[in-house]
């Protein structure tokens, strides 16, 4: 995020008033509440925002305005520039069809996971119990994909029990691919991506480490522990294109509680209400992971999602475990493990992340890892040479 100009942030508000008011643009006016409904936050948010109110702003949550408000070119990019901020550039869009048959297979394999993939590892078709599982509708569709669950997604260490083998997993199978077609543009954009985004993937990608067994352990918010062997096999019929099975270990419980889920799941489908909280949830999310560095006051995000703050606490940690405040903590430190894996000074990214100083980057980071910031380095350089 770029230090916007003095002032900019009123000219900001005053420039989105203008464009929602249709002024030198010929378009019907629009109100507040049109605009919120458009963009999916909640009309104090708007109102606040063309306020000129120093309040958090994610380049997700501006571009919806901005949809909302139809600005287009020069106009779309001078409201990022008041903004101070860029549209965040994303995996570019890799489209490969899946036939029906294929698809019916996947939304038919069962009551347990089961999702079809591509060469790229984007989630092409996906039954129930996977969309419940993997908590699906907290995710943009654009970032449905293996790697960016594992290697990008700031609480999933809390939600993947034995992450560390998962990890491994799947940088030896992109290993894999990438030898097997070392001339294939979008796996080497992928690497690229990824080595970008997170310290763990480039340090894993260094390392000579054997494969763990195909076993995924889950502690979901809302069942609690799944345990499952994953099998994967090859759709001949779609080069590039491979399935995953999941099977519910026995003698522990998880049969139950996939089944349990799945009526949470379809219950919560078939709820108006709690759809449109999910979408509260999302929001959120975005939000804070896009303006981490400060400290974000619950009464800004809850005019941002439109609840009262005591229900957006309610229903964001039934969705995600645990409050907004603990997921800020966790991008916070998911950040600072990526700055410090770059070499920086760890006084340097404690102020960087939104912490008061070192001490106090060093306390929270222990809390969620369960190791200092020194442990942790430590351990990403033993990674190469073979030892955990």
């Amino acid at each position: 995020m770029r230090e916007p100009m003095p002032g900019a942030r009123r000219a900001l508000g005053e420039m989105l008033a203008a464009a929602r008011r249709g002024a030198g643009v010929g378009r019907r006016p629009l109100s507040v509440e049109q605009v919120s409904e458009r963009a999916g936050v909640g009309a104090s948010w708007i109102r606040w925002l063309e306020a000129g109110r120093n309040i958090g702003l994610s380049p997700a949550v501006l571009g919806w305005v901005a949809d909302a408000l139809a600005l287009r070119g020069g106009p779309r990019r001078r409201a990022f520039d008041l903004a101070g901020i860029e549209e965040v550039p994303e995996l570019p869009a890799f489209i490969e069809p899946l036939r029906p048959t294929v698809r019916r297979l996947i939304e038919g394999a069962g009551p347990y996971p089961a999702y079809a993939f591509g060469r790229r590892g984007d989630i092409l078709a996906a039954n129930e119990a996977t969309e419940a599982v993997y908590r699906c509708h907290l995710v943009p569709p654009l970032r449905r994909n293996m790697y960016l669950f594992i290697f990008a997604q700031p609480e999933i260490r809390k939600i993947i029990a034995n992450w560390d083998d998962q990890a491994r997993r799947l940088v030896a199978h992109l290993r894999a691919e990438i030898d097997r077609a070392p001339q294939d543009q979008v796996l080497a954009d992928l690497r690229r991506y990824l080595e970008a985004e997170s310290p763990d993937f480039r340090a894993l990608w260094q390392a000579k480490l054997g494969v763990p067994a195909p076993i995924k352990v889950f502690l979901h918010p809302r069942v609690g522990r799944l345990v499952f062997e994953v099998e994967s096999v090859a759709i001949e019929s779609e080069p590039g294109i491979r399935a995953r099975f999941y099977v519910p270990r026995a003698r522990d419980g998880t049969r139950g509680r996939v089944a349990q889920l799945l009526r949470l799941y379809r219950l919560d489908a078939s709820n108006g209400r709690r759809r449109a909280h999910q979408e509260v949830v999302r929001l959120v999310k975005d939000h804070v992971n896009a303006c981490y560095a400060r400290d974000i006051p619950l009464d800004e995000l809850a005019a941002l999602a439109g609840l009262d703050k005591f229900r957006l606490l309610r229903v964001f940690s039934a969705e995600v475990g645990f409050p907004p405040h603990a997921y800020q903590l966790l991008v916070r430190v998911n950040h600072a493990r990526r700055l410090l894996s770059a070499g920086d000074n760890a006084a340097k990214v404690a102020v960087q992340v939104g912490f008061s100083d070192q001490s106090h980057l060093i306390r929270q980071f222990r809390r969620v890892e369960g190791m200092t910031p020194a442990a942790y380095l430590r351990g990403q350089r033993a990674w190469p040479s073979g030892r955990s």
